[in-house]
């Protein structure tokens, strides 16, 4: 707000010079475009580094500077869309050689952006980008060497079982800055983010990447250490219109919960630092997944808007061959008894597939905070699956974490070896392993 008031002030004497003038062309006139998006920038920043010049665009992406002498100059954009995909600034160069012609700048697009942050990696058509910074809660310093760790699903088809679904993942590692870049995410996807830094392990973070491509996350990680280490989060939860929405329930990783207020208002105290998951929810609206960083001894502010959800005329939906066999299979399994069986309406209150699996089971944690069964008098780690998916041993613990279970219909769990089916066996195995955790999501389902 403070460099908006200074560049309307600016503006103003400009204004007031070229008035005093009478002369329209002591001005020299521009136009900004938002090279991601693709429309006018409007309500932009246009400044020249180094001098008290400045101009702020209107809804058409216009601007008019004191008149620029003939040659090249840098201009600077400021805009809630650069801060939003982590720069504060933009500078573009200009050559002028009539005062009176418009000069044309754009924000980034996405070719200057991957450019920047993929450096010479060649650039798919249809990928994303996801790229932030990751630093410590406490100290605010850089963490260099933390693991990123993304994963999505991709929905297919195939003529002979229909709908298929496959767990993708990535991992990479900071730099010294503390940055970090995935390039070649899937457009108009959710990703799921999860960081590693020592024994500092952040939430589960999801990530709408947008149709444009781009998209930046910063993220606070605390350390074991700092857990004693606290802030406050209040919020704001109301609808589309700016109606509050009383009784809107605040959800954070771990089981916390607060409920908002009859002007929609509500307060968390005493949670743990770093970049927090919350997930807020109201009857008759869509969940709203988003982060808050909580710094020591501080409140952050948390505004969250939900949308209505949208009633459809009934339909009848009828199940295909390969969906009621998926079923059948299902509960011939639960009437043998080999397995514990958690279905979603014993979910609601848990957080990950990993402390349902902990409250349902006799399962256990290890010192490394690694889920297994005692087996024959030793510890098992199990496999997992998701779906039809076999996930690699040394992502199971990491999965455990990531996965929602507000997208789990059920999950079975298998602690003997000689009572898991084959179809649950690792690929290419020719033995069954100690244990298996098979993890059913919602689009399994008809």
């Amino acid at each position: 707000m403070r460099t908006l008031t200074l560049a309307v002030a600016a503006l103003s004497l400009a204004a007031g010079e070229g008035a005093a003038q009478g002369d329209a062309t002591s001005f020299t006139p521009g136009v900004a475009y938002d090279s991601l998006r693709q429309r006018p920038l409007a309500g932009a920043l246009v400044s020249v580094p180094g001098r008290p010049v400045s101009a702020v665009t209107d809804d058409s992406g216009r601007f008019q500077l004191p008149p620029l002498a003939p040659g090249r100059h840098s201009l600077r954009l400021e805009h809630e869309s650069l801060d939003a995909i982590g720069y504060a600034f933009w500078d573009v160069v200009v050559e002028v050689r009539d005062p009176a012609t418009t000069l044309r700048v754009a924000a980034p697009g996405f070719a200057d952006i991957w450019k920047r942050e993929c450096g010479a990696a060649s650039m798919p058509g249809e990928a994303g980008l996801l790229f932030g910074t990751v630093r410590d809660a406490r100290r605010a310093s850089a963490i260099r060497g933390a693991t990123v760790r993304l994963v999505w699903s991709e929905v297919g088809y195939e003529r002979a079982s229909g709908a298929t679904q496959e767990w993708r993942s990535g991992t990479t590692l900071t730099d010294e800055r503390g940055r970090f870049a995935a390039c070649g995410v899937p457009r108009e996807e959710r990703l799921t983010l999860r960081i590693v830094a020592g024994d500092a392990l952040s939430d589960a973070i999801q990530i709408d990447v947008p149709s444009f491509g781009i998209v930046h996350q910063g993220v606070a990680l605390r350390a074991a250490a700092d857990s004693a280490i606290h802030g406050t989060v209040v919020g704001f939860a109301r609808d589309a219109s700016g109606s509050p929405l009383a009784d809107a329930v605040v959800e954070l990783l771990g089981g916390v919960e607060a409920l908002a207020n009859a002007e929609g208002r509500f307060l968390v105290p005493a949670l743990p630092i770093g970049t927090r998951a919350v997930r807020v929810r109201a009857i008759g609206y869509q969940p709203v997944e988003t982060v808050v960083d909580v710094t020591p001894g501080d409140t952050a502010r948390l505004d969250v808007v939900l949308g209505r959800v949208t009633l459809l005329e009934r339909v009848e939906v009828r199940a295909t061959t390969v969906q009621m066999r998926f079923l059948a299979e299902l509960e011939e399994r639960k009437a043998l008894g080999i397995a514990k069986f958690i279905d979603s309406t014993t979910l609601s209150r848990l957080v990950n597939v990993k402390s349902a699996v902990l409250s349902r089971t006799t399962a256990k944690i290890d010192p490394l905070n690694r889920l297994y069964f005692e087996y024959m008098g030793s510890r098992c780690y199990p496999t997992l699956w998701l779906d039809k998916s076999w996930i690699r041993p040394d992502d199971v613990d990491m999965e455990l974490h990531l996965v929602s279970l507000s997208n789990v219909a059920s999950i079975e769990v298998y602690t003997r070896g000689t009572m898991i089916p084959s179809e649950f066996w690792p690929p290419v195995a020719s033995r069954p392993p100690c244990g298996v955790i098979v993890v059913w999501t919602k689009r399994m389902f008809p």
